[in-house]
C-alpha cells in the first residue's frame, strides 16, 4: 500500500496544478458575491442527462434541466418543479401532470408537455443505450421497446395531452414513482433542437458540450474547458429567475482532495465535493465541516464471465478475506458502517440479509494457495480508490496467494472498460436513484443496463417480478430480502461499506440544499 516516489511528485504536482487554476478563475469571481465555486471530483464526460451516470454530472444537470418534481433537500418530500401540481389515478397507475404555462428554454422556445413526451421516447430508442432506462419500464410499453425497437408503438405510457397536460400511464402502482421523475434523467430536452440530428440518439454527439444549447433549469452552459472548468450563467428565461443569488457558478473539475482542500482555503472555493480522510479530524466541530448520510454502497463488482471467477466458491472467498473493518477505520477514517448486504439499512421494516463477511469460512479452504490466477482490478483514477484497491490487493494476496493487477484509468476510459466487461474485478461505488431498496436490487436483474456482473440468476429475476406486483408493503419487502439473499449467495458483488458524503462549505453559503440523491435544487441556494 505504499507509494512511489514518482506517484507522489505526480499527485503533488498535479494538485497544484489545479489549486493554481482555480485560484486564478475564483479570485477573478470572488471579486462579485454573486459568483459561486464549486468542486467537483471526475472530469465531466456529458451533460446529456439521459447518458451520463456519475454523481457530479447529477449535480451539475440539476442546474440545467428542469424536471416534473424535485426533492425538498430538507424533509425529503416530493414538491412541485416543472409542474404546477399532479393527480394519481387508477390505483396508482396514471399520474396526470399540470405543467406551468411559464416554462420555456433558454433560446426563448416555449416548453410544452410534448417536450417532456419527447424526452422519454428517446430515453427508451435502444440506439441511445441509456444507464437509467430500466429504471422507467414500469411505464407502459416502456421495455419492448427498449429491447425491441418499437419506437412507433402507439402502446407507449407517456401522453402529451395538451401543451401543458401529461399523462404517464403506468404497467403496475410503482410507490416510488414521483422520486424518479425528481432525476434530471426524467427533466424535458429540447426537441426542437435535437430531434433529426446525430444527437437524438446518439452518446457522443456531444450536443451538451456545446455553450448555449437550450436550457430548460435555472442556468445555461456559457464555457467548458476541459479538465479545468464548466461555467454556468443565469437562465434569464427561466420561471423562477427572480428566485436565483447567484449570477454564475463555476464548477471545477480537481480530483485530487487536498487539492480541493486548499482551493477552499484560499476561498477560491466556497463548496468541495469530498474531504480527505485523514483530514477530517482537523475540521470536526468547524462549521464548514459538513457530514450526510448518502444513501450509497462501495464494492467490488466479480465479472462472473470471467474464467477466473465463474465459480461461486471463488467469489465468496474474495468477499470473506475482505478486512472491512481496516478499510472504514484505518483509510476512510468517516465512522461509515461496514456493509453485509448491498442495500443500506436504511427503510424501516426492510431487514437485508447480514452476515455476508462470515459465510465462507469453510469453503475459502477449499481453493488452493495461488489457484485463483491473476485478477485484472479495474479502478478510477482517485486517489482514495487507489488507497482502497491496493489495500485489498495486499489482503487478497496474502490470504488467497491470488496475484492482483490494478488498473488505474481516468474516469473516461474507466467508464468505457467497465463497460464493456474490460476486468475481472472492479471498484465502484453505486448511489441509489429513488428512496426504495429496489433501487440497490434492480440493477443486478438479468435484463438491467448496469448489471457490469453479467451475473443472470431467473429466482432473482422472479422474486423482482414479484415485488413489482406486490402492493403491501410487508409482503413486497419480504420478496425483496429473499431477492437480497439470493444476492449475497451468489456474490457477483462484494460490498465493503456505507457510503457517507463529507465536504467543506464555505460560512458564507447560508444554504446549500444537496439531497440524499446528490440533486440540488439551486432556486434555494443563498449566500449569508
Amino acid at each position: 500500500m505504499q507509494f512511489t516516489i514518482r506517484r507522489l511528485f505526480i499527485s503533488f504536482t498535479n494538485a497544484i496544478i489545479a489549486v493554481v487554476c482555480v485560484s486564478c478563475v475564483g479570485s477573478k469571481d470572488k471579486e462579485s458575491e454573486s459568483n459561486l465555486n464549486v468542486a467537483v471530483s471526475v472530469e465531466i464526460a456529458s451533460l446529456d442527462p439521459q447518458t451520463t451516470t456519475s454523481v457530479d454530472a447529477i449535480k451539475i444537470q440539476s442546474a440545467l434541466f428542469e424536471t416534473l418534481c424535485r426533492i425538498d433537500a430538507t424533509t425529503g418530500a416530493i414538491v412541485p418543479a416543472g409542474a404546477l401540481r399532479w393527480e394519481i389515478l387508477d390505483e396508482g397507475k396514471t399520474y396526470r401532470f399540470e405543467l406551468n404555462p411559464a416554462l420555456q428554454w433558454s433560446d426563448g422556445e416555449r416548453l410544452t408537455s410534448t417536450d417532456f413526451e419527447y424526452a422519454f421516447e428517446r430515453l427508451m430508442r435502444p440506439e441511445l443505450g441509456a444507464p437509467f432506462a430500466d429504471l422507467y419500464f414500469c411505464i407502459q410499453g416502456a421495455e419492448s421497446r427498449f429491447h425491441q425497437d418499437d419506437f412507433g408503438s402507439p402502446c407507449f405510457g407517456v401522453k402529451a395531452v395538451s401543451d401543458t397536460i401529461l399523462e404517464i400511464r403506468l404497467s403496475y402502482a410503482v410507490p416510488y414513482f414521483l422520486t424518479l421523475l425528481a432525476r434530471p434523467c426524467a427533466a424535458a430536452l429540447p426537441e426542437h433542437h435535437l430531434a433529426h440530428t446525430s444527437a437524438e440518439i446518439s452518446r457522443t454527439d456531444g450536443w451538451s458540450l456545446q455553450p448555449g444549447f437550450p436550457s430548460s433549469g435555472p442556468y445555461v452552459l456559457e464555457d467548458w474547458q476541459v479538465n479545468r472548468h464548466i461555467l454556468l450563467r443565469k437562465n434569464p428565461e427561466y420561471y423562477q429567475a427572480d428566485q436565483i443569488d447567484f449570477e454564475t457558478i463555476h464548477f471545477f473539475s480537481i480530483e485530487s482532495p487536498y487539492a480541493q482542500e486548499q482551493g477552499f482555503k484560499s476561498r477560491a472555493l466556497d463548496v468541495t465535493s469530498v474531504l480527505a480522510s485523514e483530514r477530517i479530524a482537523s475540521f470536526e466541530g468547524d462549521p464548514v465541516f459538513t457530514s450526510q448520510l448518502e444513501m450509497g454502497t462501495f464494492y467490488v463488482i466479480t465479472n462472473t464471465q470471467s474464467d477466473r471467477l465463474k465459480q461461486r466458491l471463488t467469489r465468496r472467498a474474495l468477499s470473506r478475506t475482505i478486512d472491512r473493518e481496516v478499510i472504514v477505520k484505518k483509510l476512510r477514517q468517516r465512522g461509515e458502517l461496514i456493509a453485509t448486504s448491498f442495500s443500506p439499512p436504511l427503510w424501516e421494516g426492510y431487514h437485508p440479509m447480514t452476515g455476508v463477511i462470515d459465510d465462507a469460512n469453510n469453503e475459502i479452504d477449499q481453493l488452493k494457495r495461488g489457484e485463483i490466477g491473476k485478477l485484472r482490478f479495474l479502478v478510477s483514477s482517485s486517489a482514495g480508490n487507489l488507497q482502497i484497491a491496493e489495500a485489498l490487493q495486499a489482503m487478497w494476496t496474502e490470504a488467497l496467494g491470488v496475484e492482483v493487477e490494478i488498473v488505474r484509468q481516468e474516469w473516461k476510459s474507466y467508464l468505457d472498460s467497465r463497460k464493456r466487461g474490460n476486468f475481472d474485478l472492479c471498484l465502484a461505488t453505486w448511489i441509489g436513484d429513488y428512496f426504495d431498496p429496489l433501487t440497490f436490487l434492480e440493477m443486478w436483474k438479468s435484463s438491467a443496463v448496469n448489471n457490469y456482473s453479467r451475473w443472470k440468476n431467473e429466482d432473482y429475476d422472479r422474486l423482482l417480478l414479484a415485488a413489482e406486483s406486490t402492493a403491501e408493503p410487508k409482503a413486497r419487502f419480504e420478496l425483496l430480502e429473499a431477492a437480497e439473499q439470493k444476492l449475497m449467495s451468489e456474490v457477483p458483488i462484494l460490498p465493503v461499506f456505507y457510503l457517507s458524503r463529507v465536504y467543506l462549505k464555505s460560512d458564507t453559503i447560508e444554504i446549500w440544499p444537496q439531497t440524499i440523491l446528490n440533486t440540488v435544487d439551486y432556486t434555494k441556494v443563498r449566500r449569508k
